[in-house]
C-alpha cells in the first residue's frame, strides 16, 4: 500500500490524460449517412449545422478499367459494374465470382446529391493505394502520384491534401481512378471527408497541430533521456527509452497524414514506406529492451533476445526487398506483436503483484498503449472503423515512463544524500570505536574471570535461575512451565502443556531431549546438552539442563546462550586483533625503511635515462609496485594502531586491468578476462584487493608452470535471501569474482 501511494499522483494524471483523449476529435455533430447503390443523398444534410460528412458506403466499382468522366456521360460504360464498400481494400472484393488480388487498377464512382445552392465545399483526402486521380463533375481536381494501367506507367505516392471545390449544381459525380502495382494491398482504403471550407481546414489544422504537439513532446522526452544516458552510461534504461521515443516520433511523421512528405517533398514513396515499417519493427525491440532493463528479475533474457532476433529478421526484409514484398510482413509482425503484448501484460501483472519498484505505473501506461495498439491493428486491417488512437496511447505510455525514470533518478539522489548523512554519522562514531572496544574487552575479561571463580561454588544456584523451566514426564510430556518475560520459544509456553516433545520440536531435537530425560532419571545426575533453533528467522543458541524433581519427572531448565556466545567470540576476536596489530605495526615500521629507495630511485632514473630507453617501462612497473607496497604498508600501520582499513568505492574491472598490466607474465600464459560491462562498484581497500589479485595470478602462474589459461570473471548477482551459513551476507546486490585454472594445475597446488 505504501508503494502504491507513491504513484497515486502519476496515476491520477494518466487517467486525466486518457479522459482528455477520449473527449477530443472533430467528428460530425450527427451520424453521417452512407451511400447506397453509389448514391449519397445529402439533400437533407445542412453542413453548417450537422458538420462535415464521411463519403462512405457503396460505390460503383470497375475492375481493371480506368473510365474517364466522358465515357460515363456518353453512356458507353460496360454493364459489368460491381458495388463495393468504401473505405476498404479491394483485395477482399470478388469480380465475376473470383477474388481479386492487391495488384491492379480500377475505377470508383459515387453520385452525391446536395441541397440547392450548396456553400463552397472542400474535400479532405488521405491516401489511396497507391496512386490515384479524382474527378468531380468531369473536372480533374486531384492527382497523387500517377495512376496507370501497368507497373511501368504507375508512380506510387502518399500525399494527403485538402481540395477546395465549388459545385455549380446540387449534384456531384465523384470518380476515382486508382492503381496499385507496388504494395500488397490496394484500393480506396481511407475515408474521404466533405464539408465547408472552414470546417475541413479547421479539422486538418487541429489534427496536425495536436499531432505535432504530441510529436514534439515525444521527441523532447527522447532527446532528454538520451542526454541522461550520455551523462550516466551505467543505466541502460534511459538509452532504450530514448530510442523508443525517437522511433515513435519518426513513425508519427510517416503515419500522421504522411507529414514527412511536407518536410522532404522529394522523398520517394518507397523510402517513406520503409521508414514507416522500420520505425514499427525497431520500436518493439527498443520497448522490450527497456522493459527488461527495469524488470530483469522477472523477464527472462531469452524472451528479449527472441523479440530482438525476430525484429532484426523483419527489418532486414524491409531493407533488402521492395514494398510489394516486404509489405506482406506487416500482418505476421502484428500477430507477433499481439503475442508480445499478451506476454508483457502477464509479466507486468506479476511484477505489480510482487511489488516491484515502478511496476504499477508501468502497467497503467502499458494498458493504455495496449488498448490503442490493438485498436489500430484492427482498424488497419479494416476489421473495425474506429480511427487511429495509437498516438494517444503512446503519449500516455511515454509520459508514464518518463515519470517512472524521473522517480528512479530522484530516488537515487535521495539515497546519495542519505548515504552522505550516514557517512558523516559513521565518521563521528568511528572516533569512539577504539575506546568502546577496549571497554568491551575489559568487561568480557571481568565477566569470564568471575564466572570461572564461582562456577563450581554456584552451579546449583545458577540452575535455579533459569530463563524458562519445564516439568516433563518420563514419556516426554510437558506438565508445567515457569517462563521469564520476553523469552523466545517456538510457540507460547502454555501451548506446550499436555503435548509430547515429538509434537512440538524438530524430530532430531525431540529425540535428543527424550534421551536426556531418560538418562537423568536413570543416573539421578544433571544432564546438560546444547542445541540451536531458528526463531523468527534467527538462529539462536540454547543450553538445556535436566534435573530429577520427582518420581518419573524431570525439571528442564532452558537458557538462551546466544548473547553469551557472541560476547565470547568478540573477546577472542579482539584478542587476535590485538596480537595481529602489534605484529603488523612492527613489520610495517621495518618495511617502511626498506621501501624508501624503491619510491625515490625511479624518479632519479627517469632523469638519467633517455626518453626512449627500454628500461623506462620497467622503471614504471617498479614505481607502480612501490606505490602499491606503500599503500599496503599504510594499512599495516593503521592495523598496528588499532585502526581500520581505508574503504572506498572500487571498480573491480579497472583494478584487474591494472594488476594484469603490472605483471610480467610469459607469452605461454594467457589471462582471459570475462568482465561484466555494467559491473557494480564495491566498497573495499584498493591495496588489499591489489595484493589478493597479484597473489592469485602469481600462484596460478606457479601452479601452471607458466603455461596455460587463467580465467578472471566478474558478474553482478542478486541474492533474494540471506546466504546460508554466513550471517553477514544478507539479501541484495553483490559482485561475484571468479578465478579459474585448469583442474590438473589445481592438483599441483
Amino acid at each position: 500500500m505504501k508503494a502504491t501511494a507513491q504513484y497515486q499522483p502519476a496515476i491520477f494524471v494518466l487517467m486525466s490524460l486518457a479522459l482528455f483523449c477520449g473527449c477530443t476529435g472533430d467528428a460530425p455533430k450527427k451520424t453521417s449517412p452512407a451511400a447506397t447503390q453509389a448514391v449519397l443523398d445529402l439533400r437533407d444534410w445542412d453542413f453548417e449545422e450537422a458538420g462535415p460528412v464521411d463519403l462512405n458506403g457503396e460505390y460503383e466499382f470497375y475492375w481493371h478499367q480506368h473510365l474517364n468522366p466522358e465515357e460515363f456521360s456518353r453512356g458507353t460504360t460496360p454493364p459489368t459494374k460491381t458495388f463495393v464498400t468504401v473505405p476498404h481494400i479491394w483485395n477482399d472484393f470478388k469480380v465475376d465470382g473470383k477474388k481479386i488480388s492487391g495488384t491492379g487498377y480500377a475505377t470508383y464512382r459515387l453520385t452525391i446529391l446536395l441541397q440547392e445552392k450548396p456553400p463552397p465545399l472542400a474535400f479532405k483526402f488521405l491516401d489511396m493505394g497507391t496512386a490515384y486521380t479524382v474527378f468531380a463533375n468531369g473536372e480533374d481536381i486531384l492527382s497523387v502520384g500517377r495512376a496507370g494501367t501497368t507497373e511501368e506507367a504507375t508512380i506510387p505516392r502518399y500525399f494527403p491534401q485538402v481540395v477546395d471545390y465549388v459545385s455549380a449544381s446540387n449534384r456531384i459525380e465523384l470518380i476515382y481512378l486508382v492503381s496499385n502495382f507496388h504494395y500488397n494491398k490496394g484500393g480506396a482504403w481511407e475515408t474521404v471527408l466533405l464539408g465547408t471550407r472552414e470546417q475541413i481546414y479547421k479539422i486538418r489544422e487541429s489534427t496536425l497541430t495536436f499531432h505535432m504537439i504530441v510529436f514534439g513532446s515525444i521527441l523532447i522526452m527522447g532527446l532528454y533521456h538520451l542526454a541522461l544516458f550520455v551523462l550516466r552510461r551505467k543505466d541502460p534504461s534511459a538509452l532504450y527509452f530514448a530510442l523508443f521515443c525517437l522511433l515513435i516520433a519518426v513513425r508519427m511523421l510517416t503515419t500522421v497524414e504522411s507529414y514527412l512528405i511536407n518536410i522532404f517533398p522529394g522523398m520517394s514513396w518507397e523510402l517513406l514506406v520503409k521508414i514507416e515499417y522500420l520505425s514499427y519493427f525497431l520500436a518493439l525491440m527498443a520497448f522490450s529492451a527497456f522493459a527488461y532493463s527495469l524488470f530483469s528479475r522477472d523477464i527472462p533474457a531469452a524472451v528479449v533476445k527472441t523479440i530482438v532476433m525476430v525484429g532484426l529478421a523483419f527489418s532486414a526484409t524491409v531493407f533488402v526487398t521492395p514494398a510489394r514484398i516486404f509489405s506482406h510482413t506487416l500482418v505476421p509482425y502484428q500477430i507477433f506483436t499481439m503475442f508480445v503484448i499478451l506476454y508483457g501484460t502477464v509479466i507486468l501483472v506479476l511484477c505489480a503483484a510482487r511489488k516491484r519498484e515502478g511496476a504499477i505505473i508501468f502497467l497503467v501506461g502499458y494498458l493504455f498503449l495496449v488498448a490503442t495498439v490493438l485498436n489500430d491493428i484492427l482498424d488497419a486491417n479494416r476489421i473495425v472503423q474506429t480511427g487511429h488512437f495509437v498516438h494517444w496511447g503512446l503519449f500516455i505510455f511515454i509520459f508514464s515512463q518518463a515519470f517512472l525514470l524521473s522517480f528512479r533518478f530522484s530516488k537515487a539522489f535521495r539515497t546519495v544524500d542519505l548515504q552522505r548523512e550516514e557517512l558523516a554519522k559513521t565518521n563521528i562514531n568511528y572516533r569512539n570505536e577504539i575506546v568502546e572496544r577496549q571497554q568491551v574487552e575489559e568487561k568480557l575479561r571481568g565477566s569470564n574471570d568471575a564466572l570461572n571463580r564461582s562456577e563450581a561454588k554456584n552451579r546449583a544456584l545458577l540452575t535455579a535461575l533459569p530463563d524458562v523451566m519445564f516439568r516433563i514426564s518420563k514419556e516426554g510430556v510437558y506438565l508445567e512451565f515457569f517462563a521469564a518475560e520476553g523469552f523466545e520459544l517456538l510457540m507460547p509456553p502454555n501451548e506446550f502443556l499436555g503435548k509430547n516433545m515429538a509434537e512440538v520440536l524438530p524430530a532430531d531435537l525431540a529425540k535428543q531431549g527424550i534421551h536426556f530425560v531418560e538418562k537423568a532419571l536413570q543416573t539421578s545426575k544433571i544432564q546438560i546438552f546444547e542445541y540451536q533453533l531458528t526463531i523468527d528467522g534467527t538462529l539462536r543458541d540454547y543450553e538445556a539442563r535436566h534435573v530429577v524433581c520427582g518420581k518419573d519427572e524431570v525439571l528442564a531448565i532452558i537458557r538462551d546462550t546466544t548473547e553469551q556466545k557472541l560476547l565470547e567470540k568478540e573477546l577472542a576476536r579482539a584478542q587476535r586483533l590485538e596480537t595481529v596489530g602489534r605484529l603488523a605495526g612492527q613489520i610495517a615500521h621495518d618495511f617502511n625503511n626498506l621501501l624508501t629507495p624503491l619510491t625515490a630511485y625511479p624518479a632519479i632514473m627517469r632523469e638519467e635515462l633517455p626518453k626512449n630507453h627500454p628500461v623506462l617501462a620497467l622503471v614504471d612497473d617498479v614505481e607502480f609496485s612501490a606505490r602499491k607496497m606503500a599503500e599496503i604498508n599504510q594499512q599495516l600501520l593503521a592495523l598496528g594502531r588499532r585502526g581500520h582499513y581505508a574503504m572506498e568505492p572500487i571498480d573491480l574491472n579497472d583494478l584487474i586491468q591494472k594488476v594484469i598490466l603490472a605483471q610480467h607474465l610469459p607469452d605461454e600464459l594467457v589471462v582471459r578476462k570475462e568482465l561484466a560491462a555494467d559491473l557494480l562498484l564495491i566498497d573495499g581497500g584498493a591495496a588489499q584487493l591489489t595484493r589478493v589479485l597479484m597473489n592469485l595470478i602469481g600462484n596460478g602462474k606457479e601452479a601452471m608452470q607458466g603455461t596455460g589459461i587463467i580465467t578472471l570473471r566478474t558478474t553482478n548477482i542478486y541474492l533474494d535471501r540471506p546466504l546460508s551459513g554466513y550471517k553477514t551476507i544478507r539479501r541484495g546486490e553483490y559482485v561475484k569474482f571468479e578465478f579459474r585454472i585448469p583442474a590438473p594445475a589445481l592438483n599441483l597446488m
